[in-house]
């Protein structure tokens, strides 16, 4: 459902209840204003007023509103976009992915997912892979993905969208308040001789990215257009990762007091967003895409290879070795 932002609500919740079967819950949202991370705390709270239907929340300080009309947090737009202007000369293009369709020719995309998780053990092995190596799990998730796109795509140099959740600390309660908090970042991978020299100098690279990330990317892919003389730039490939964040550890867990039955985000201008989340300690993986976009039989084996088999392969080689 898409969902007009000049009228309100902006969701939709619906319960079929049976007699022989648990009861269904159907939760429709925009993310215009709820990001991934509001929906963890979103969900939290469902759980607390439903264990306990008389509980009073504490009234927060803080408003998302204030949030944005915060100048409490230093940021240095100039100087980030100077950067940024140092950075475009080097940007490959988005991942020339094998298409069955003309985008233009879409009038109504439809998503589909493909899901999977990695078991408890699986995960905590895959994090101390990343510590032995220096790099952080989430570098290694990115690498995993950029790789498998660039097996996929028709040039290995590639550009995608990171999604950042950026909370800056400018109040105590500021984890607690629900809003839209994402931005955009580009993230340029380049496919070297040995894995550990691909997922170091990425690593470096967004590092040093993040530390400019008051310039969206909607505002470098314009000046990217229009220095590369185009009509518009595309990074339609998109790495959502909100690990780190556990306001509910069993958020759309199979454990949880909620049983996921199904799942899809919708996305305008995105033609691919993996995701990946923890829960009850194992990773969760989705690769929501548009299915007009690609053939069934060849995603379905790319997201297979980079969830499974090069995630899982990663743990019995060691990493300064893999090619």
């Amino acid at each position: 459902m898409v969902y007009d932002p000049e009228i309100w609500p902006l969701f939709t919740i619906q319960v079929i209840k049976t007699k022989e079967q648990p009861d269904h819950i159907f939760i429709s949202l925009d993310n215009l204003f709820l990001d991934g991370m509001s929906m963890q705390i979103f969900f939290s709270e469902l759980k607390t007023l439903y264990m306990e239907p008389n509980h009073q929340f504490i009234p927060l300080d803080i408003t998302f509103r204030d949030y944005i009309d915060c100048d409490a947090y230093p940021i240095n737009t100039q100087n980030d976009w100077e950067y940024w202007l140092t950075r475009l000369p080097q940007l490959p293009p988005a991942p020339q992915l094998p298409l069955i369709k003309d985008p233009a020719q879409i009038v109504q995309p439809r998503f589909s997912r493909l899901q999977t998780s990695l078991s408890t053990s699986v995960w905590q092995a895959l994090q101390q892979v990343a510590q032995q190596n220096n790099v952080t799990p989430a570098a290694l998730l990115i690498a995993a993905y950029c790789a498998t796109l660039s097996a996929w795509s028709k040039s290995p140099e590639l550009t995608i969208n990171l999604t950042l959740f950026n909370r800056h600390p400018v109040h105590p309660q500021i984890n607690e308040v629900l809003g839209d908090f994402t931005s955009l970042q580009l993230l340029d991978w380049y496919t070297c001789d040995l894995w550990s020299n691909s997922i170091s100098m990425m690593q470096k690279r967004l590092h040093k990215d993040m530390q400019h990330r008051s310039v969206s990317a909607i505002k470098v892919m314009r000046e990217m257009a229009i220095q590369r003389q185009m009509s518009h730039i595309e990074i339609p490939v998109v790495f959502t990762c909100a690990l780190g964040y556990k306001h509910d550890e069993g958020f759309l867990s199979h454990h949880s007091w909620l049983k996921p039955v199904w799942g899809i985000s919708q996305t305008p201008q995105t033609w691919l967003d993996h995701q990946v989340y923890e829960s009850d300690g194992e990773l969760y993986l989705n690769w929501d895409f548009v299915e007009q976009l690609f053939d069934y039989t060849t995603i379905f084996p790319c997201s297979s290879n980079m969830n499974i088999y090069s995630l899982n392969w990663l743990l019995n080689h060691n990493l300064g070795n893999c090619h």
